[in-house]
């Protein structure tokens, strides 16, 4: 998760690429290896508090020299698969690319899109942000990505994701009745786990006004097709536009982001992986505002507020259902490898749903 506000995390991720372990630099050949051990404590509403993995993950990164100018590179990121230490180790991530560093890194495989560098108003660790509550994909198996170099401030981000057609094929819940939703002929709509294709743009700005003073803008626009039937006769287009801007200024930081989705056909909301929202809906559109301020070099304190809004589709008779949320946290930094953070959130919907309260509790070790 992108920390734009929060100094801390940024230093604790830049000192752990200052200080990657180099396995091998010879002959404009460079493999580094970097990674970091997370645990955290969760205490949510109907659950008892537990110990849980939190993203652990070890990254080899290849580089090789091609000209001054031009460079091959590799990556490689590994994490356990659950969040209760048991799973597997899977791959997360593995891309190849090249990259200039006077125009930029195009690059392909299993990756991160435009869409995960979207967000400016995110302080959080856990709490749900716009991508989460408007169904935004900020990474795909199948990704070519470009990002250019910066001019003058300005950035480009451009990603296309290609169809995954070997994803299983499950029903799509109403989620008013908790029973399949069915076509015309009585046949249950099927979702195709990740078989959809898609691209991202994203339009970056970010300035220095004064030692003391940062700006950042960021505009995106999206489109993905998901196939909802065996026979991918029903196809779901889903779309979304946001902006989202920044200031830091002497310690403190403001942020917002904002965004607007339409989608057509019966693809299933979700807000937290939680289906409890209109699955038809035709359209939803999400805000979140954050603080932070820095009130030691090693301790900042952090606030958030998010809406969500997911419209009723035409016809569906359901009316429009809402849901609000806000996240209070602190990150300290222990050391320039060690993190710790406390965090709670809450959220509610306007559908009947209880309030549901979280508790987190977070240590991070880089390396």
């Amino acid at each position: 998760m992108k920390k734009t506000l929060v100094a801390l995390t940024v230093a604790a991720i830049a000192a752990s690429s200052a200080n990657a372990a180099t396995l091998f630099n010879q002959n404009g050949s460079k493999l580094d290896v970097t990674g970091s051990a997370r645990v955290m404590l969760v205490n949510t509403t109907g659950s008892r508090t537990d110990l849980q993995n939190d993203g652990s993950r070890i990254n080899f990164k290849f580089s090789q020299k091609i000209s001054d100018d031009l460079s091959a590179l590799g990556h490689i990121e590994i994490r356990p698969s659950g969040n209760d230490f048991k799973g597997d180790i899977k791959t997360k991530y593995v891309y190849a690319g090249l990259k200039s560093q006077s125009v930029g890194e195009l690059s392909f495989g299993k990756r991160k899109t435009a869409g995960d560098n979207f967000l400016l108003a995110d302080p959080s660790e856990q709490f749900t942000n716009i991508k989460g509550g408007l169904d935004i994909f900020d990474k795909g198996s199948k990704v070519i990505n470009f990002a250019s170099a910066d001019f003058l401030g300005f950035g480009l981000q451009g990603s296309y994701m290609f169809a995954d057609n070997g994803a299983r094929s499950v029903p799509v819940i109403n989620s008013t009745t908790d029973k399949p939703l069915k076509d015309a002929n009585g046949n249950v709509i099927t979702t195709r786990n990740g078989d959809a294709n898609g691209w991202q743009t994203l339009l970056t700005y970010n300035a220095d006004i004064s030692d003391n003073v940062n700006i950042q803008a960021n505009t995106y626009y999206s489109v993905k097709k998901q196939n909802n039937t065996l026979d991918k006769s029903n196809t779901t287009s889903h779309q979304v536009w946001g902006v989202s801007g920044a200031i830091n200024f002497f310690g403190a930081g403001l942020a917002v982001d904002y965004a607007q989705a339409r989608q057509n056909g019966h693809r299933q909301w979700s807000y937290d992986n939680n289906p409890a929202y209109p699955s038809t809906a035709g359209k939803a559109h999400g805000i979140q505002v954050a603080a932070t301020y820095q009130l030691t070099d090693p301790m900042d304190i952090y606030t958030a507020y998010h809406s969500f809004t997911y419209g009723e589709a035409q016809g569906a008779g359901t009316g429009s259902a809402h849901v609000r949320g806000v996240v209070v946290g602190s990150h300290y930094q222990i050391n320039k490898n060690v993190l710790t953070y406390i965090e709670y959130d809450t959220d509610k919907g306007n559908n009947g749903a209880r309030r549901n309260n979280s508790y987190y509790a977070g240590l991070r070790v880089f390396f």
